[in-house]
């Protein structure tokens, strides 16, 4: 098992709260402006519907999780702003080291006991490491949003905002990393293959009380290759 969410379904909850990482069943659901959406891998069938034969690993454990049910997605990566002109868009796991990169993962907090978790003492934080695959070298903090409060936002990375004001079951968070090109040089990164692991914490924190709260999640499903430099010839 390559992904970790909690609650996971099957386990009784006294209250509706879940946490997942959610496909949109039409183009405008979960879709944070300035950010690419979690990667579907459920065509032709339709978006977020039927999963294919190629999902997320934890779809079988974790599809159609949440309020509403939603099948799973990926995290994104691509080269930003300027990919090369033969790059897949928006996903593309070859990363080279001499331009900017966008990491993209969106989260949701979803049911009717939502609404009772926003407080600006309660708070999360998304951290992204790359674990190297070909190198034997320690893991390598790659991004860290910070402590962010569960008021939501408008709409935008970063923050958390309602999918529907109106009915406030859904929260959504989109993790928007953009790494410079001279994060990789700050890292002492070397081309090879790495497994980037996304761990979202939750916590309550009230004067110097810092409490990890009964809600979490990481992915660790999608890795990427950092290349050499581009050559133009």
């Amino acid at each position: 098992m390559d992904t970790f969410v909690n609650p996971i379904p099957g386990i009784r909850l006294d209250k509706a709260l879940c946490f997942d990482f959610p496909l949109g069943t039409t183009s405008k659901e979960y879709r944070t402006p300035g950010c690419n959406r979690n990667v579907d891998l459920t065509q032709p069938t339709g978006p977020g519907r039927t999963p294919s034969s190629e999902v997320p690993a934890m779809e079988g454990v974790y599809g159609l999780l949440g309020t509403p049910k939603r099948n799973q997605g990926f995290p994104c990566i691509g080269e930003y702003p300027n990919p090369e002109a033969e790059d897949p868009s928006p996903h593309d796991q070859i990363i080279d080291i001499d331009r900017e990169a966008t990491f993209d993962h969106t989260a949701r907090l979803s049911g009717n006991f939502v609404k009772y978790l926003v407080q600006a003492n309660h708070q999360s934080v998304v951290k992204m490491t790359m674990v190297a695959l070909t190198q034997n070298i320690p893991p390598l903090p790659l991004w860290n949003s910070g402590l962010i409060s569960l008021i939501p936002m408008t709409k935008g990375p970063n923050v958390w905002y309602w999918e529907n004001p109106a009915t406030r079951t859904e929260l959504i968070f989109t993790a928007h990393a953009v790494i410079l090109r001279n994060r990789w040089r700050e890292l002492g990164i070397k081309p090879g293959i790495y497994k980037l692991v996304i761990n979202w914490e939750f916590w309550d924190i009230e004067g110097g009380r810092k409490e990890r709260m009964p809600i979490s999640g990481f992915d660790e499903s999608m890795s990427f290759e950092l290349s050499d430099a581009t050559v133009d010839f």
